[in-house]
């Protein structure tokens, strides 16, 4: 018996035994995870370059030749897309043995964010087939990344380049807010161009150079014509490529560019390109003629006044075409080559400022005393905006501090009921030495009743508040949506949400501390939101709300149909409005601004729109830092719509309106009379309230 009792007891090898095979256990999956034979590579920004919390484009190739039968899995990708959220987007695809995959994603990155997740899921099982995780501060892993300040300026190319517009960043700076930024110039191949209108959204132009047109897929050249009607900048080199009439792009030119000819240039646009020196002075000319006729600004360059470069407006952006390839007079040869790059500099400087308007660039060397900080972020105007529709959507009774007198009357309560009411019961039954049993059932009473006595402050359904802004040019088959949305939850839990668009992209957004972020100062990011993405769109799967908090989102999207059509007359200091309401909203209020500093006041339109007549009066312009009466003020709180003008994701619209309105356009306006919200919670019910306004450009007559 002692024998067998001995035996049943395991000694210490078997226990070392046993404690190494649990090990073995426990990281076979992580074993069978680096031992898999995929191959992925990823490529992050526009030549590394990126906006913090805009959307920037990644490439992922994705191949592993062991496969022995087809995969259907599931790449999820896992950033921090600002200090408060996470951004963690999935997509799904199939993968061969004999195939590599190509990922096209867009997502939004902190800044001096420090690395992130790439994860690869099996479709049918859920489990992970593959992790990386992408060191973006690090050169040696091919992924650093490096932020664009809000004064910079960043020229995206693609085609056969130049080497003067790659280096152009050495001869010339960016004159945008209170200081001089850098000019910064980044390539992709025509086959790496992003298919999805956001991942051009944070450059402020891009110049497709003499490229070979049938090799842009479909996808590519509608992203961009989209991108460019949002209020994207465009220039079009034209050289030996002739740009289709049926291409998509064409579709954003009045004109078709006819054969090319022989054209001398002047003397006079050498001198003003900076090319006096040029050897070559003739060169093949695309026509520009029609160009005048569809309303595009034309520039003349040859010795007989021949048009080769015009700028025209699509929607809310810009598009300029240069009807020659000029390599041949800003690449220096024999004796001018000590003119380095200079010539270049100075011509691709003058093409691009007829396309750029808020950012300038000029031609020189930026000042030492520029506005850059290597170690912080300068968010400018949309992040002061940002904050602004943010602070109202967190105006509610729910959200606000709890009052100081009840912290008070709960700590006076507390104390009472530890002293005096608990001695002077424990006497009268006395039984005064079981007061350490009476303190705890205090305390445990006292605990649940504070906490549902909170919750019953701070009770009631769930909240989802929205400022919307919808811009459109009078038209466009097409409209542009920005909506701000904050969904208040009285209780934990993984929200989901229902009715939202086909063409939308949705991000969280939080406020900023300031107009500079520090990456030292940059949180953590608390609150993941997943994202399912597809072509056209990124719509949220997941979104966790702790218990009497509120998350805000940013949802930027197309619309299929303009909300109104308009048509303004102005017969002197009288203009007269046609309204013709196609959604069918309630309208609130209406009012047409012309130029900087004119608008006129509508007053009592109804739903269905109508013929109405008013006076001009001086106005102050759009301007979030204005202290002046608003036009529009809603809501308890007295939130003036126009600060979302100004705001992430819409501002870049208002300064194209600004700019046409300096054109003598004309931008009607309508605020809606809190119309119900396109999207909700699944499986609750909320209280809805939303600021929607409306803004169509047209041309007064």
């Amino acid at each position: 018996m002692e024998s067998s009792s001995g035996a049943m007891r395991p000694g210490p090898r078997r226990i070392l035994a046993w404690a190494v095979s649990l090990v073995v256990v426990l990281s076979a999956g992580e074993v069978c995870l680096a031992k898999n034979d995929f191959n992925v590579t990823l490529r992050v920004g526009w030549g590394g370059y990126y906006r913090p919390q805009e959307w920037i484009p990644l490439e992922i190739n994705i191949s592993n030749p062991k496969l022995k039968k087809e995969l259907g899995a599931v790449a999820v990708l896992t950033a921090q897309q600002d200090g408060l959220n996470v951004l963690s987007i999935r997509q799904g695809f199939s993968l061969t043995k004999d195939d590599s995959k190509d990922l096209w994603l867009v997502t939004k990155l902190a800044f001096a964010v420090s690395d992130m997740s790439l994860e690869i899921v099996d479709q049918k099982s859920g489990r992970p087939k593959w992790r990386g995780t992408y060191n973006l501060a690090s050169a040696t892993t091919g992924t650093r990344l490096r932020s664009v300040n809000d004064s910079d300026l960043l020229i995206g190319t693609s085609g056969r380049v130049s080497g003067s517009l790659v280096r152009l960043g050495d001869n010339a700076y960016c004159e945008h807010g209170y200081g001089n930024g850098r000019v910064l110039v980044a390539g992709k191949l025509q086959a790496k161009l992003p298919r999805d209108w956001s991942g051009y959204a944070s450059l402020d132009a891009l110049v497709l150079y003499d490229p070979d047109w049938t090799t842009i897929r479909p996808a590519t050249s509608k992203a961009i014509v989209q991108w460019v009607r949002k209020g994207g900048r465009l220039l079009i080199v034209l050289g030996a490529n002739p740009l289709p009439a049926t291409h998509p792009i064409a579709d954003l030119l009045g004109f078709r560019p006819a054969r090319p000819t022989l054209t001398k240039l002047s003397l006079s646009t050498l001198r003003k390109w900076g090319c006096a020196h040029a050897v070559d002075t003739e060169v093949s000319c695309w026509s520009m003629a029609g160009a005048a006729d569809a309303g595009w600004d034309v520039h003349p360059i040859g010795q007989d006044g021949t048009p080769g470069f015009c700028v025209g407006w699509a929607a809310f952006g810009k598009v300029a075409v240069l009807g020659f390839n000029p390599a041949g007079i800003v690449s220096p040869s024999g004796a001018n080559r000590r003119i380095g790059d200079k010539p270049g500099a100075r011509f691709w400087t003058s093409i691009l400022a007829e396309l750029l308007d808020e950012r300038k660039i000029e031609f020189g060397r930026r000042s030492t005393s520029d506005s850059s900080y290597p170690y912080a972020y300068e968010m400018g105007e949309g992040g002061t905006g940002i904050n602004e529709v943010i602070e109202h959507l967190q105006s509610i009774p729910e959200l606000r501090p709890l009052s100081i007198w009840w912290v008070i009357l709960l700590l006076g309560t507390l104390a009472l009921l530890l002293g005096p009411v608990d001695y002077l019961l424990l006497k009268w039954m006395g039984k005064l030495p079981l007061t350490w049993l009476t303190s705890a059932v205090w305390v445990v009473l006292f605990s649940v009743g504070a906490y549902y006595g909170v919750q019953a402050l701070r009770a009631g359904a769930m909240q989802v508040r929205v400022v919307s802004v919808v811009d459109a040019v009078q038209g466009a088959d097409e409209a542009w949506i920005t909506r701000y949305s904050g969904i208040f939850a009285p209780g934990d839990d993984d929200y989901q949400l229902e009715r939202t668009g086909k063409y939308e992209w949705w991000s969280g957004v939080s406020p900023t501390r300031g107009e500079l972020i520090y990456g030292r100062e940059q949180g953590i990011g608390s609150r993941r939101i997943g994202c399912l993405q597809r072509y056209g769109r990124n719509q949220p799967v997941s979104v966790p709300i702790s218990i009497w908090t509120m998350q805000c989102l940013l949802t930027e999207g197309r619309l299929d149909a303009l909300p109104f059509e308009a048509t303004v007359r102005r017969a002197g200091q009288q203009v007269e409005l046609t309204l013709k309401n196609v959604c069918g909203l309630p309208i609130r209020s209406v009012y047409v601004r012309l130029g900087a500093n004119q608008v006129a006041r509508f007053r009592g339109v109804p739903s269905d729109g109508g013929t109405f007549t008013a006076e001009l009066s001086q106005f102050s312009g759009w301007d979030v830092d204005t202290y002046d009466a608003p036009i529009w003020a809603v809501g308890p709180d007295r939130f003036d719509p126009t600060k979302a003008f100004f705001a992430m994701g819409t501002i870049g619209r208002t300064r194209a309106i600004e700019a046409r309105l300096r054109k003598g356009d004309a931008v009607v306006c309508v605020l809606y009379d809190n119309p119900p919200v396109e999207f909700g919670v699944k499986g609750r019910e909320c209280e809805y309230d939303n600021v929607h306004v409306a803004r169509v450009v047209v041309v007064p007559q």
